[in-house]
C-alpha cells in the first residue's frame, strides 16, 4: 500500500488477450469511490526531467514523492544509478533503492512480444496501478521514460472499461498527465513485434496479473474512442 492515502477497489480485476487490451473488468456491487470518481488518479506528482537525458531519475523521483519519501535531487539520483542514459534496467535498480512501494521493482522486458505477450505486459502493468502503486512504462518513444498515473474510467453497464490512460512524462514539452485513449497508448507503449517493449513493476503489486488475464480473457474488446465519447459508443475499434 503506497502512502498516498488511495485504497485499490477489492474487486476490480483486469482484462487482456489477444482481443483484450487497457480494459478493466467490475464485478460485484460498486462503491462510492469509482461512482464519484471516473478518473481514477494514484495521485503522481508530476515532475520534468532537469536534463535531456533524465526521464529515468524524474520518473524515479515521481514515484519516490507519490509513496510520501522525502525530495531527493534528480543528479543524485542519476550518480547513483551510474549516470547513463535513459535506460529501464537503471530505471528498475533507482525504484528499488529510492521508493518504498516498489522496493522489489523489476524490468519487465520482452524482446519482440507476440499479441498475447504484449497483452500478457498490459495485464502486469495495469494489475499494478488497480493495487495502487506505479509503473514506469518505457514509452512513448522507446528510448524514454515515465509514470503511469491513472485512467478514466466508463460504466458500460456490466463492467468499468478503463478509457483512457493518464501518463506523467516528465519530458518538460509534454504537459502532466498526457492522456491516452486505449488504442493510442496500445501504439505508444507496445505493438506486437516490436523489437522490445519494458516496463518497471513492483513484483508485489503486479503479482495477480496471471489470475486477471486467465480469468477474464476474451470478456472485452480494446475501447478508446476519444475525448467526449458517452458510454456505449466509444468502441469496440475495428480488428
Amino acid at each position: 500500500m503506497s502512502q498516498s492515502g488511495h485504497r485499490p477497489h477489492p474487486e476490480l480485476r483486469l482484462l487482456s488477450a489477444a482481443t483484450v487490451a487497457v480494459a478493466l473488468l467490475f464485478t460485484g456491487a460498486c462503491d462510492g469511490f469509482l461512482q464519484s470518481e471516473p478518473d481514477y488518479h494514484l495521485g503522481v506528482p508530476y515532475r520534468e526531467q532537469v536534463e535531456y537525458n533524465f526521464c529515468v531519475p524524474a520518473s524515479i523521483l515521481m514515484w519516490r514523492l507519490y509513496d510520501g519519501l522525502s525530495p531527493v535531487s534528480q543528479y543524485t539520483i542519476f550518480n547513483t544509478i551510474g549516470g547513463a542514459p535513459c535506460d529501464g534496467l537503471d530505471a528498475a535498480r533507482g525504484v528499488t533503492i529510492y521508493t518504498s512501494s516498489g522496493y522489489d521493482a523489476y524490468y519487465d522486458l520482452v524482446y519482440g512480444p507476440t499479441e498475447t505477450e504484449r497483452d500478457q505486459m498490459i495485464s502486469r502493468q495495469i494489475t499494478s496501478i488497480d493495487n495502487a502503486v506505479p509503473v514506469i512504462a518505457v514509452a512513448p518513444r522507446k528510448n524514454h521514460v515515465g509514470v503511469i498515473d491513472g485512467g478514466k474510467y466508463v460504466d458500460m453497464g456490466s463492467y468499468w472499461e478503463w478509457e483512457f490512460l493518464y501518463f506523467q512524462d516528465p519530458d518538460p514539452a509534454v504537459p502532466a498527465d498526457r492522456k491516452y485513449s486505449g488504442g493510442s497508448w496500445l501504439d505508444a507503449f507496445c505493438q506486437p513485434f516490436d523489437s522490445e517493449c519494458g516496463q518497471v513493476l513492483s513484483s508485489f503489486a503486479s503479482g495477480g496479473w496471471n489470475y486477471n488475464y486467465t480469468t477474464f480473457e476474451g470478456s472485452v474488446s480494446v475501447y478508446g474512442g476519444g475525448g467526449g465519447c458517452l458510454p456505449g459508443t466509444c468502441g469496440p475499434l475495428p480488428k
